[in-house]
């Protein structure tokens, strides 16, 4: 068989895009192996919503948040067009967003919100 690789790193990722509170952020996945990265700076016990919406495609939706040394806090994924995941920051730092397709050979566009909770 065949398969596809994808490496990123979880903290300091390449091609990071800054998110703030309630800001809307555009994005598409393609090909499915793709994630695109997020990253915010918040102190330790802040509650964060982070929502992801499908727009259009055949992408079943995937949310990771890491901490700020790359070890996962929490994560949510949906076979549905919508996602969302509450975390408690247990670390003050950088944290970043990875969101991707959970499923396999999925594409499509998305828009991610996050909120403090």
């Amino acid at each position: 068989g065949s398969y596809d690789l994808y490496l990123q790193r979880t903290n300091n990722p390449a091609n990071v895009t800054p998110i703030a509170y309630d800001e809307v952020q555009s994005g598409s996945i393609s090909p499915s192996i793709d994630l695109n990265a997020y990253t915010f700076t918040e102190s330790v016990g802040v509650q964060v919503l982070v929502q992801m919406d499908v727009t259009s495609g055949s992408l079943d939706p995937q949310i990771r948040v890491y901490r700020p040394d790359g070890s996962l806090l929490c994560s949510a994924q949906s076979l549905g067009s919508f996602v969302e995941v509450v975390c408690l920051l247990d670390t003050t730092g950088s944290h970043t967003i990875l969101v991707g397709a959970w499923s396999a050979n999925a594409t499509g566009n998305y828009t991610l919100l996050m909120n403090q909770q």
